[in-house]
């Protein structure tokens, strides 16, 4: 029996959903309404479910019953067009969008695939700096992701492209091999490098940076010059997050910079850049509400500095943290570090 069912030809099927025409037909009559009426609701339930029926089900019922579609015995059927725009595709038809990827045509999977690495959402702006690099991609890429839109996957929604849905992002960023995704990683951090010193060097400076450290410290572990390049670029990434006041990436970028230089000598033969990465991750904890970190790097910073002014900023930390429990105790700390600018103070008289 085994043998004999071996022995049949089989052929796969690739199942499409309904048009949109004759979803628009089908949502037309069980509204009674008109086809004129009903072709942006219709529009977008297809590009939400793609036209399979099941989805097109189970959709309507999501927004029937967070009335998003209501019904009014006087008015008819009425809905919010915009808020069902905003509103999540079922995970389903994720992953069903993202079984397309495995066959698609090696170009627009490869730009996905590129894109991928930025997000969900991918500004113009870095497409075209893609668009400009041929050792990436190239031109070519337009057309590729025009394709992928074609299919469902992308859209183009003013100035950004956005993947229809978080699944098929991570699909694309899950089938780069695991032996080329961090030699693309770094490709795509040195095309942007190059564009830091540009009319938008903050910009381009934060998808570097983002790029390098979604490749890890663990992988470029053996280059001791690119480990500090790496926590240099973060560095810099740190301070300007600091200046908009983001403090919970500056304190991601200080802690990855961090990272790059574990296991290494580098008070000794990088001095400035521990300070700074240091100095400002217990200044960005602070500022986050982690005191206790905040003083625990301050405290790496007193012992390693070589001078007061070096470790005048993390004295401040110090004793901000410190004035938090005890006022007294952080006024006396004050007093005691008095010594080191040339002057004195009884802190009773204060």
């Amino acid at each position: 029996m085994i043998q004999s069912l071996e022995s049949l030809n089989v052929t796969a099927l690739h199942l499409r959903g309904v048009a949109v025409e004759s979803l628009n037909e089908t949502l037309s009559e069980a509204l009674c309404l008109p086809m004129r009426k009903t072709r942006l609701l219709s529009q977008i339930i297809y590009q939400k479910t793609q036209g399979y029926p099941l989805f097109v089900v189970e959709f309507l019922d999501v927004l029937l019953t967070e009335k998003l579609i209501t019904h009014d015995k006087d008015l008819g059927w009425k809905w919010d067009a915009g808020a069902i725009e905003l509103k999540e595709m079922s995970i389903n038809v994720a992953e069903l969008l993202s079984s397309k990827l495995q066959r698609l045509p090696q170009n627009v999977l490869y730009a996905l695939q590129v894109m991928s690495c930025f997000g969900s959402h991918v500004d113009s702006k870095i497409i075209n700096i893609v668009k400009n690099n041929s050792d990436i991609v190239g031109p070519m890429i337009i057309p590729a992701l025009q394709a992928a839109q074609n299919e469902g996957l992308v859209d183009f929604a003013g100035h950004t492209l956005t993947f229809t849905h978080n699944m098929i992002q991570q699909a694309a960023f899950d089938l780069i091999p695991s032996t080329t995704c961090a030699q693309l990683l770094l490709r795509l951090a040195c095309c942007f490098m190059n564009q830091c010193n540009s009319s938008e060097p903050k910009s381009t400076l934060f998808v570097a940076v983002d790029l390098i450290n979604r490749i890890g410290a663990e992988v470029v572990s053996n280059n001791a010059e690119q480990c500090f390049s790496f926590a240099s670029l973060n560095l810099d990434a740190g301070k300007k997050a600091m200046e908009i006041t983001d403090f919970a990436s500056a304190l991601k970028y200080f802690n990855s910079g961090i990272s790059f230089l574990r296991g290494r000598n580098h008070w000794d033969d990088r001095y400035e850049l521990c300070l700074g990465l240091f100095e400002n991750a217990a200044s960005a904890n602070y500022c986050e509400g982690k005191h206790k970190i905040a003083v625990t790097q301050a405290n790496i910073v007193l012992e390693n500095a070589r001078n007061f002014e070096d470790k005048f900023k993390s004295y401040c930390v110090f004793i901000n943290v410190i004035g938090i429990e005890s006022m007294n105790e952080a006024i006396e700390k004050l007093h005691s570090l008095l010594s080191y600018l040339g002057g004195s103070m009884d802190p009773k008289t204060i």
